[in-house]
């Protein structure tokens, strides 16, 4: 499917619902417990209005293709040729530019992208053409085991396998780590510094949570949709999150 005082925006703005990747301050009278309410809290202030108004795209989605008649129903048909044409290229191609260029663009724009910004845009284009491969391999796996249909069981199931199994036990943990080296600039010399487990527990406890509340609603969206649409609105969904939260943090960055 993150400076550093504000790490929810240098994630969430490329599309990740991912809490801060800073480890919290070493302050011992907060518990465990108090840190991941505080990572929570500040990840839902700056995310909570971009995954609300991204659900309003996802009802959007579904009805103009179910309820949009023929004015609509070219454009899905244009995409679903495509993927069916391109197969796992357009995966990988459509994820880096939806996910990587355009909001990497959208952060120099907007003078969000951290220094140096070779590396950081570098990092963001690889991420997610790597994404886009991973997420075309798995939809392909979800019709293995749960089939193609787009009905109630079907769609749960799905939505289930990805939320509950795929995401909290083999994503997320690696995009957490992946995004805590490049916030921390790369260095693989610092693997023990940003592996720290207090630091990693805060962090994927609050961004899972972050995560269900945006992509909950968009999986279910995404399945309702026929197996060669699926790529094509998992990219729109990630793009317009991505767009909202940048708008979001630079207001909130302008406010202060």
């Amino acid at each position: 499917m993150a400076a550093h005082g504000r790490d929810i925006e240098s994630i969430g703005r490329e599309g990740l619902p991912v809490a801060s990747c800073e480890d919290p301050p070493a302050a011992p009278e907060r518990s465990l417990s108090q840190q991941i309410r505080s990572a929570v809290g500040e990840s839902a202030r700056s995310s909570k209005l971009p995954a609300a108004l991204t659900l309003v795209c996802d009802v959007l989605l579904i009805a103009l293709y179910y309820g949009g008649g023929d004015s609509t129903a070219a454009m899905f048909e244009w995409a679903a040729e495509l993927k069916e044409e391109q197969g796992i290229l357009f995966s990988v191609v459509s994820t880096g530019i939806f996910g990587g260029v355009l909001p990497t663009l959208l952060m120099i724009t907007m003078d969000r992208l951290k220094r140096p910004r070779w590396a950081h845009a570098l990092f963001n284009v690889v991420f997610w053409l790597a994404l886009g491969a991973t997420v075309d391999w798995f939809y392909r796996f979800q019709v293995m085991v749960n089939g193609d249909h787009v009905d109630v069981v079907t769609v749960i199931k799905k939505v289930c396998l990805d939320q509950f199994v795929w995401n909290p036990v083999f994503n997320l943990p690696v995009i957490i780590f992946l995004h805590r080296w490049r916030d921390h600039d790369f260095r693989i010399s610092g693997c023990s510094e940003f592996m720290r487990p207090r630091g990693f527990l805060v962090q994927y406890v609050s961004s899972m949570l972050i995560c269900w509340c945006t992509w909950i609603p968009g999986t279910c969206t995404i399945y309702v949709f026929p197996t060669l649409l699926q790529m094509p609105i998992f990219n729109f969904i990630l793009l317009t999150y991505a767009t909202l939260i940048n708008m979001v943090s630079q207001h909130s960055s302008s406010d202060q």
